[in-house]
């Protein structure tokens, strides 16, 4: 968190109010995006001891109607975790913004069967769309983090083939200069 948001993480985290009219209600400055819902909470648990009392949205279809999270997300969101699906489908209705994002997490966790992220068939194919879809051109368009960005994404494809990777090693974007861009 400190290498993402320097010293004062906490308070980029965890202060301010929506009321304040310091943060805009549904744009988290972390996303981490996993594979499933139960490993989406997992990483959301892990999170737990360094954002006590930083709100963090669950981001998935598991239990959880599509609704009830566009009214979760409108409040203040700091952290947010799911799937690619849920994620790109509660950008598409304009419910989660990503004017403050800082940090994109990829869950590189593999299952019992050798797949992530970036492997498994269905999960992959919605992340990329997602990734294509939101994130890319925003990227792209920072001449300054093109060339990271190439980098970027060819180290994600390394390591998503890497042996060391099935330990639940996670990939990270940092994004401050990126950041406007994004809607």
């Amino acid at each position: 968190m400190k290498v993402a948001f320097g010293k004062s993480w906490k308070a980029e985290l965890c202060e301010g109010k929506i009321s304040e009219g310091k943060i805009d209600a549904g744009n988290p400055a972390v996303l981490v995006i996993s594979t499933s819902a139960l490993r989406a909470l997992e990483l959301l648990r892990g999170l737990r001891p360094l954002t006590k009392g930083c709100r963090a949205a669950k981001l998935f279809a598991k239990h959880m109607k599509v609704e009830e999270q566009v009214a979760m997300v409108k409040t203040r969101v700091n952290i947010a975790s799911g799937t690619p699906s849920r994620i790109k489908n509660l950008i598409d209705m304009d419910a989660l913004g990503l004017s403050r994002l800082d940090v994109i997490v990829l869950d590189m966790h593999t299952d019992t069967k050798g797949y992530s992220l970036l492997t498994l068939p269905q999960v992959s194919n919605e992340f990329w769309d997602l990734y294509k879809t939101h994130f890319e051109q925003p990227l792209i368009r920072d001449e300054a983090m093109h060339e990271e960005l190439e980098h970027w994404i060819m180290r994600i494809k390394v390591l998503s083939i890497n042996k060391s990777m099935r330990d639940g090693t996670i990939a990270i974007l940092n994004l401050p200069k990126a950041r406007a861009n994004l809607k």
